[in-house]
């Protein structure tokens, strides 16, 4: 309820215009406050006007004349041309509500002549829309009854049958004993005013939908970050959209841009029957919008969307486009409703706006994987160039290794020869069994054949690695083993290659007399190595990268041109594949560097595995052994035949499956040294015959050229005793065959 006006008295109208602006509602406009104001002031001024006109009427009648006075006292007349001047109605009744007296403006306002207003009492009441008819007879009322003031808003209906919005401002009046004789009121026209407030209201509900939207659209991105997957992506992008729409079916397809067609990747509430025969659809490359079916069925007969709307049992259709900032068509998000259907402009609006945030996170996601396709490619491209090389790498290894000085006889000259081509091999290896490994941690197939050993076997093993490339450069390599026996569970083979990988990195960047250092602890539950070395140190802009494959050098600004730039990033995850860590630190520029390996030690337990007990035992003398080499490479399976023949062994070749099936039956070898990658049927298919036909009984390694977690490591370790990786070294061959038949499956 609006407040009170203060009251006007009708012996003070001259100071009363004042305080009626001063209180007016809060409501009002300046005009109305002015045009209330003026009208209590002409209303009083009419009455005090008629009252001293009577007062002079019966002193005439008594024979009194007028006082000097009266002649200041505008006339009755004048005060009612400015009563009909104001912009406003201007009334006055009894408190039954009959009408005594009212201004020209309402016939101007509302239509209806004067005496409609004075002969029908309560007229204005008849005429006030149904709506607010109660409200408004109950404030008169109780301004009749109790004489408090009112102001309230109300709708009257005019002459022409439109509504008018007005303020109306009651004042009552008492007589002598109280009771209350008059009321007075001032009506004005508020249409503008109440466009305005509707406007308002419209724009403020306007502003708080979209801050609603915007913060729907929120929650909306913020799922869609949850992941860089396209279907995913898609699926979740479709969710929301029938979600918005009030959809019950939908599907979203990905552009196909090779093909041009746009294919189906996520679908809700479709048949299968639809899915299989519209899954793939020619791609349409519209610019912009949604594409909106209202009835699909009422369109022309024969269309392809009403066979398609048909087969998916719907019949309205809304597709938004998911377009790349370049506007490039990326794909389509599509809802369908079992009955004809037009979305509202909010939901048309927020499916558009949604989708546009969704298009830049499909891009996103379709660049990942793009990128981690190519990169992919690129890992599989070196992964199969590594493995192909390693086939004549083995050819030149296994020939220049079976020239002994036996052969070669008292030419210091050849010898020499042999040397370098061993030695070049060896580096050849080395680099390519650098590649295939970083295939499988990339790809996560390197297995682990954990077993406990002694860190300082591990230590003295890897140190002994290098020591060629040690006394080359003319370091000082020293050993500090740990302070008490150390068993930790390894992959031993792994371990040493992390550490030679260090070593070697230590070596490749000291200067000639240089100090390396590498030295084995225990804290905690943890088995620490350190390798340091007094070398060229790294800078503090390599230091974040220098576990990166394919970096290579940055150590006192210096590039090193030896190797891939892979032995660092092998380390790191070999060394995480075994659960562990390693970090690099430097003092900086030629001040050295040190890395350091924390892995855990795991249980104490024995090692009972047979290779641990032979490399445990005493080395029992070589015999002679019947092997047979299987490989579909004749240079190859000669010069590792001549390689045995030359050891004292007895070795047979087979050059595919069928053959090597055959020859184990007829032959029974100690050994079979078998090739996996053979065509047709392949080395898996040639072990598992041999499995079923022989059991475990028949040792059988393989040659891969990609070792151990490879594609197929866990048929390796189901069907192999021993696996060898091409070029199959001298040391490798050498112990499997001093373990034959006690290896451990790898």
């Amino acid at each position: 309820m609006k407040p009170d006006a203060p009251e006007i008295r009708d012996n003070d109208f001259l100071h009363a215009a004042p305080g009626v602006l001063q209180h007016a509602t809060k409501s009002k406009t300046p005009t109305e406050e002015s045009t209330a104001g003026l009208a209590a002031v002409l209303m009083s001024a009419l009455i005090q006007v008629s009252r001293v006109g009577a007062t002079a009427r019966r002193e005439a009648e008594w024979g009194g004349g007028p006082s000097d006075s009266d002649n200041d006292v505008p006339s009755s007349a004048t005060l009612r041309e400015l009563i009909d001047g104001l912009d406003a109605v201007v009334w006055e009744s009894d408190p039954n509500g009959r009408i005594r007296f009212i201004n020209r403006r309402a016939t101007e306002f509302f239509g209806y002549p004067e005496d409609r207003w004075l002969s029908s009492p309560g007229f204005w009441l008849e005429i006030a829309h149904p709506d607010d008819r109660i409200e408004a007879e109950r404030s008169f009322t109780q301004c009749a009854r109790d004489g408090s003031r009112k102001e309230f808003e109300y709708r009257i209906a005019g002459a022409d049958g439109g509504f008018l919005w007005v303020r109306q401002s009651l004042r009552p009046d008492r007589d002598h004993s109280g009771r209350v004789s008059v009321i007075r009121g001032v009506l004005w026209k508020i249409g503008r005013r109440k466009k305005l407030e509707r406007r308002l209201y419209a724009a403020r509900r306007d502003i708080a939908t979209q801050l609603d939207d915007l913060a729907y659209l929120h929650d909306l991105s913020r799922r869609l970050w949850s992941t860089v997957e396209l279907e995913p992506l898609l699926e979740e992008t479709l969710i929301a959209t029938l979600a918005i729409l009030g959809a019950e079916m939908g599907d979203a397809r990905l552009l196909d841009t090779e093909r041009e067609e746009l294919e189906i990747v996520a679908s809700v509430g479709l048949p299968e029957s639809y899915l299989d025969r519209y899954r793939r659809v020619s791609a349409r490359h519209p610019t912009s919008g949604a594409l909106v079916f209202e009835d699909v069925p009422a369109g022309p007969t024969g269309s392809p969307e009403r066979e398609a709307a048909r087969a998916g049992g719907y019949r309205s259709q809304y597709s938004a486009l998911l377009m790349s900032r370049s506007g490039a068509l990326l794909g389509t998000i599509a809802a369908y409703f079992h009955e004809p259907h037009q979305p509202s402009h909010r939901q048309a609006r927020l499916v558009e706006a949604f989708v546009r945030q969704a298009a830049d996170f499909v891009e996103y996601a379709r660049l990942t994987r793009e990128l981690r396709e190519a990169n992919q490619a690129k890992d599989n491209a070196l992964a199969t160039l590594a493995h192909e090389l390693r086939n004549p790498l083995s050819v030149i290894l296994s020939a220049a290794q079976t020239l002994g000085s036996d052969v070669l006889g008292d030419y210091p000259a050849l010898l020499e020869v042999r040397d370098l081509i061993v030695h070049q091999a060896q580096t050849m290896s080395r680099l390519t069994s650098d590649l295939v490994d970083n295939s499988c941690l990339g790809r996560g197939r390197m297995e682990l054949n954990l077993e406990f050993v002694d860190l300082e076997s591990i230590l003295v093993r890897a140190a002994e690695s290098v020591q060629p490339l040690v006394q080359e450069r003319d370091h000082k390599l020293m050993i500090v083993p740990p302070a008490e026996p150390l068993r930790v569970e390894v992959d031993s083979i792994r371990l040493e290659q992390i550490l030679v990988n260090l070593l070697r990195n230590a070596c490749r960047y000291s200067e000639p007399g240089g100090t390396i250092t590498v030295s084995g602890e225990r804290e905690g539950d943890e088995c620490i190595v350190r390798v340091r070395d007094t070398g060229a140190g790294i800078t503090a802009e390599m230091l974040p990268r220098i576990f990166d494959p394919f970096v290579r050098g940055g150590c006192n600004g210096r590039s090193s041109t030896d190797g891939l730039g892979l032995g660092l990033a092998l380390v790191k995850g070999m060394v995480e594949r075994h659960g562990g860590t390693v970090s690099a630190a430097s003092d900086g520029s030629g001040l050295g560097s040190e890395f350091v390996v924390r892995l855990p030690i795991g249980g104490q337990r024995i090692d009972t595995s047979p290779l641990a007990r032979e490399r445990s035992s005493d080395a029992t003398p070589p015999h002679p052994l019947d092997i047979l080499v299987v490989d579909d490479q004749p240079e190859l399976a000669q010069s590792l035949t001549r390689l045995l023949t030359s050891w004292g062994h007895r070795p047979a070749i087979a050059h595919d499956g069928p053959s090597a099936v055959v020859a184990v039956t007829h032959r029974r070898p100690d050994l079979v040294l078998l090739d996996v990658a053979l065509p047709g049927m392949d080395g898996y298919e040639v072990a598992r015959r041999l499995r079923e036909q022989h059991g475990s009984s028949l040792t059988i390694a393989a040659l891969s050229g990609y070792g151990r977690g490879g594609p197929r490591e866990w048929e390796q370790a189901a069907l192999f005793d021993h696996y060898l990786t091409k070029p199959v070294s001298l040391e490798d061959l050498q112990m499997l065959l001093e373990t034959h038949g006690g290896g451990v499956r790898c």
